[in-house]
């Protein structure tokens, strides 16, 4: 199963490849669980005002294109402005039922988050979490259409889910008042790490962490090429959480607070800048390098160093329990 830091990663590539924006987007899913297994799923999504400037640039030239020959239907349209930061209920509805069976629409507002950027709460009801179908690097709403108007990113998408079924990474289990979630996390996890770190640099995967090779075939070091695409993705950030509805008893997670457990919670600008973040990507590639699977040790030390990384809060272990009191 891909791991959830492996496919936020990638996800992140895309949006930004799908836009070419500075600062594009905040999105953060609270899940909050009541004892009895019911609840509710709150959805923020904002976005920096350079996405409305440049949807619209990109839907003007689409119109001007219409006519030109092979132009039409190159890739699907960029959403306008409007269609991302203000989603009417109908759109809002119809994603209800991406979140699994006996998900339905509450309600939504629209607003602003603490940096100003317009965007959107939608809150979804749940009566049993066991129901529900939920992938934390692919909500639903506005990521793959973003994605999907680049049409090299529109190709990759098509190439990673063409033929594939759809599965959930992250699995609920209440019973007898406790909570169990499956997080998707895996040795492979590891091999994931170097992928994304390399694709997110512009290495493509930079087997044992070598160098870029640049214009004219000058050599690039990875850790300067992440740091140079850093500020691709300043002020991106994409989390989930679970917010028990009562007292927690007992749980193994790692980053609890109160009733808040942070399941991830990724801001790729400063992750990429934090040489510890580097380190753990060149590592990563090369256990790649050497087509072995990494033994227990070795996957606990790296999943240790994840924990120190600037920007970055992400359960490592596979399996968190939450007893309810």
């Amino acid at each position: 199963m891909t791991s959830s830091l492996s496919r936020n990663l990638a996800l992140a590539t895309l949006a930004v490849a799908g836009l070419l924006l500075t600062s594009c987007i905040e999105n953060s899913t609270v899940i909050r669980v009541a004892k009895d297994g019911s609840g509710e799923i709150f959805a923020r999504y904002y976005f920096s005002p350079q996405v409305s400037g440049m949807l619209g640039m990109m839907n003007g030239f689409a119109a001007q294109l219409s006519g030109t020959e092979g132009a039409a239907g190159s890739t699907a349209p960029a959403p306008s402005p409007e269609e991302l930061l203000k989603p009417d209920q109908a759109a809002l509805e119809a994603d209800a039922a991406a979140y699994g069976k006996g998900v339905s629409y509450e309600r939504h507002e629209y607003g602003k988050n603490a940096n100003g950027w317009e965007g959107y709460l939608v809150v979804y009801r749940f009566e049993d979490i066991n129901q529900l179908s939920f992938n934390p690097t692919e909500p639903p709403g506005p990521f793959d259409d973003l994605a999907k108007s680049n049409p090299a990113a529109a190709a990759a998408i098509e190439e990673q889910t063409a033929g594939k079924e759809v599965e959930s990474p992250v699995k609920f289990t209440m019973a007898d008042g406790v909570l169990t979630i499956d997080t998707g996390v895996s040795p492979d996890t590891l091999n994931e790490i170097g992928e994304a770190g390399g694709s997110l640099g512009g290495g493509g995967g930079l087997p044992g962490g070598g160098a870029i090779e640049g214009p004219n075939g000058a050599q690039i070091d990875p850790a300067m090429a992440m740091q140079m695409a850093a500020g691709m993705f300043q002020g991106m950030r994409i989390a989930y959480f679970l917010r028990i509805d009562g007292e927690i008893a007992e749980t193994n997670a790692t980053y609890v607070d109160d009733t808040l457990i942070t399941m991830s919670d990724m801001q790729p600008g400063k992750m990429m800048t934090d040489p510890a973040f580097t380190e753990l990507v060149k590592e990563a590639q090369a256990v790649q390098a050497n087509g072995q699977q990494p033994d227990e040790a070795q996957v606990k030390a790296m999943m240790e160093k994840v924990k120190g990384i600037e920007g970055l809060k992400i359960e490592t272990q596979e399996q968190v329990t939450v007893r309810f009191k």
